[in-house]
């Protein structure tokens, strides 16, 4: 009888065995990771905090959408907070590790109708050091720019005010002499005046 037994669990156990030794591993993003020079040309290159995460599912597609503090950008015209979106799948090549409370240097490619940053992993997306920075910024021969606030404007000091000169049309000659002219027309009556009476007296 246990002889019996010990077959039955060899007989169900192989099986077992087999499918666990040839599972393959989770499937992992197809795509070949972009080259640092091709990561500095694509739309978005910022450098944000992930505040907190949504995740969604529709159609079968799970997506993380990530609410994102923006500290500075090179490329984006970002404001102030921006949504990144991507999918939650490792095959669909879904940015993966994504903490709330990092910081991180996002790259990406698109935005969809809402505005919403679509990140995907082989873009770049990592986690940004100081020296990540500057390195970006001597490639690029530029520094990263604030993010625009809610009124369009950014951060930076603004322009000084040009000075605006007096550009309004020269007063017409006429206008200018005649004020003068009738004062002295005047007087000059006047003394006509008393100097015909005076003779008169006489």
């Amino acid at each position: 009888m246990r002889r019996l037994l010990a077959q039955l669990l060899l007989v169900i156990a192989l099986p077992v065995g087999v499918l666990l030794t040839t599972a393959a591993p989770a499937a992992a993003c197809a795509t070949t990771e972009l080259t640092l020079a091709q990561q500095l040309r694509q739309d978005y290159l910022f450098v944000g905090t992930v505040k907190d995460v949504d995740r969604t599912a529709r159609d079968g597609v799970r997506t993380a959408t990530y609410t994102v503090a923006v500290k500075h950008w090179w490329r984006g015209n970002l404001a102030e907070q921006v949504r990144v979106t991507t999918p939650v799948s490792r095959a669909a090549c879904g940015l993966q590790k994504i903490q709330t409370g990092t910081t991180y240097l996002f790259v990406a490619d698109a935005a969809d109708s809402k505005g919403q940053v679509q990140a995907l992993s082989f873009e770049g997306t990592r986690e940004v050091t100081d020296r990540i920075e500057r390195r970006i910024s001597n490639l690029l021969a530029e520094e990263p720019r604030q993010p625009v606030t809610g009124d369009g404007t950014t951060d930076e000091p603004p322009l000084p005010e040009p000075t605006v000169l007096d550009d309004s049309a020269a007063p017409d000659v006429v206008e200018a002499v005649t004020p003068a002219a009738l004062l002295v027309l005047a007087g000059a009556l006047v003394f006509a005046a008393g100097a015909f009476l005076g003779r008169r007296e006489r």
